[in-house]
Order: structure tokens, then sequence, then C-alpha cells
């Protein structure tokens, strides 16, 4: 590129042709210089701040794998490993106690309380190395615990308890629990992915109480043998007519649940013995009630506004309505009356549905 200079010279007649000629020659080869020159600064300019974005890279990688390394380590701190013999200690023929079913004696591997992250791996070396099998655990109040996938090796694994743990989901190896009869997830608020229930027909005992639902889970309904089904505690839920699905429910559970009044599909569950009603703002029953043939307890403590309509008296097969220690039964019509029972006299008058070792 010739610069401005030249042309100018080039233009002066005071100079001769050959001069020109050489002037326009020269100042294009300075022209090429420089700008090879500067091409080359350019170069040399990107090339190191590209080497310094891959150290300033390299270094954030590190640091970041440096904090992983801390939290994985942190969440490691304390964590006991259980050995075979470790667990061998907690496993022991255990009757659990279970309302609607006689309690059954089962090989109980118990593990409440253990400040469990997981389910130990070596759970599956009780059946290969000390030749006994596992038919129920239980790991209530072990809140960080989220890793319970090795359960589904178990194949003789009838009943599951746990209890206020850290569960965001069903794991998808429990659907090949073939035995599993009683399950109980109370209190998992965080349980939001329930999948594999919906494969596990075999079912007559669900607690779901206090795990945040609003509504009935559409993976519960295949589950048709259901004889115990636990709700209580998730506040705002909505009770609709799929509640019918389950025919055989002999318990049902929907205390502080919120609710004003009793869902219609409750009435629709003619083999019902025992409903638990606590802490709602119910005010009355509907006529529908008397369709509850087989009912014979009927809890609902914590039910203020609560009036009670003389048809109740037509629930012959009725024991029990359980109410508050400062109701006043002298209130209530005559014909029921020898049925109500203040709380205190009656055992687990709120409608919490233990599945726990005796």
């Amino acid at each position: 590129m010739v610069s401005d200079v030249a042309v100018a010279l080039c233009r002066n007649s005071s100079v001769s042709k050959p001069v020109r000629d050489e002037m326009i020659v020269t100042e294009a080869v300075i022209s090429n210089g420089v700008r090879q020159i500067i091409e080359t600064a350019i170069k040399n300019i990107n090339k190191v701040k590209h080497q310094q974005q891959q150290i300033q890279a390299a270094v954030l990688e590190e640091k970041k794998q440096q904090q992983l390394k801390k939290i994985a380590e942190t969440a490691n701190i304390g964590e006991k490993k259980w050995t075979l013999e470790d667990l061998l200690e907690h496993l022991e023929p255990i009757e659990w106690e279970m309302m609607d079913f006689p309690n059954l004696v089962l090989e109980t591997l118990e593990l409440d309380q253990e400040d469990l992250k997981r389910v130990p791996q070596t759970i599956t070396e009780i059946e290969y190395y000390a030749f006994r099998e596992v038919h129920a655990v239980s790991f209530n109040s072990n809140e960080q615990l989220t890793d319970a996938d090795i359960l589904g090796k178990l194949d003789n694994l009838q009943a599951v308890n746990m209890w206020g743990s850290g569960l965001t989901r069903v794991p998808e190896s429990w659907a090949k629990l073939k035995k599993l009869s009683f399950l109980g997830l109370g209190n998992n608020p965080c349980l939001r992915d329930l999948t594999p229930i919906r494969q596990m027909t075999t079912l007559q005992y669900l607690d779901l109480g206090c795990c945040g639902l609003k509504s009935l889970p559409k993976e519960l309904y295949h589950l048709t043998q259901l004889v115990v089904l636990a709700l209580g505690g998730n506040a705002g839920i909505v009770i609709d007519e799929s509640l019918s699905r389950f025919s055989k429910l002999k318990r049902l559970a929907l205390n502080d649940c919120e609710l004003e009044q009793v869902p219609s599909s409750v009435y629709t569950l003619s083999t019902l013995r025992h409903l638990h009603l606590d802490n709602n703002s119910l005010v009355s029953f509907t006529q529908d009630v008397l369709r509850l043939k087989d009912l014979v307890q009927l809890t609902v403590t914590g039910n203020p506004e609560l009036n009670f309509p003389k048809l109740l008296s037509r629930m012959e097969n009725i024991r029990q309505i359980v109410v508050d220690d400062d109701f006043n039964i002298a209130r209530t019509s005559f014909s029921i009356r020898q049925k109500f029972k203040h709380s205190s006299q009656v055992q687990n008058a709120y409608g919490s549905i233990p599945l726990a070792p005796v």
C-alpha cells in the first residue's frame, strides 16, 4: 500500500520518472514490512491471550474439582462403613405391629436413626454369605438417606419402612420386589417420583402421609389390593373419585389434610372399617355416610365445628366415635351417645398408623 506522501511526490513534475518509480517501490516495501510486523504482533498477542485463557480455565477446573472433592469428603465424614458382621448384629426376628393384619414375625434389619446416607451395599451379603433371608427393613429417621436402590435386590423383602428419610424418589429397582406387601414412606416431604409403585401390585399397606401430596397419585391406581392407605398430613390434598378404585380398603387416614368436607368418594368404600379424619375443618356428614355399613371406628378429633347428625345412630356396626377430651358428649343425640370416646381413652386415636417393630 503506497502512502499519501509517495503519491504526492509522484505527482510532482520536478521529480524524474526513475526517481519516482524507485520511491514508489521503496514505499511499498516499507508498507509491507510494517504490515507484516503488525500482523505478527497481533498474532502473538492473540496467542498469549489464548494461552492465558487456557491457564485460567485450567485453574478454575482445578478449583472446581477441589471443591467437589471437599463436598464429597464432607458428605462421607462420620459415615460408618457397615460390614456384614455389623449388619448381622441388627438382624433378628421381630414381631411387627400392623393394624388390620395379624402381627407378623419377620426377619428384620433395623437401622433406625443411624445417620445413614445410603442403604449399606453389604445388605446383599446377608443371604449369600450368612444364609439368612431379609424379610423386612426399617430405616426410620435417617434424614439424609437418599440412596436405597440396593433394596431391589432383596427378593424376599415383604416390608419396607422408611419414615422420615430423605427420599426424593421411589427407586426403580423396587419394582422387582414381587413379595412386598407393606410400604411405609411417611414424612418424606421431598418425595416426588412414585413411578415404580405402579408395579407393586402386591401392596396391601401403603403410608404416604406427610409427603406433600396435592392429589391422589396416579401411580397408585393399580394397587387394587390395598387394605390400608395412609394419606394424613398432606395439607390441601384433593381427593377425587379415583379413590373409589380401592374397593378393598379397610382403613383410610385423611387426618391433617385441611378438609372442609368428607370427600364424596370416601363414602363409596363399602368395606371401610376405620376412618381417620382428625385435625381438619369438617362441619358435618352427609347422608351418604350410611353407605359405610362396615365402619367400626371413626376418629374426628381436632374438628371443633363438627356436628353429629342423628343418622349416625343407624350405623349399627360403629363402636367408636373418637372426639377431643373437651368435647361435651352430653350435647349429642342420646341414640349415639354411648358410641363416643374421648381421645385419652383410645390408643392411636389420632389416626397414626404404625408400621413398626413392636
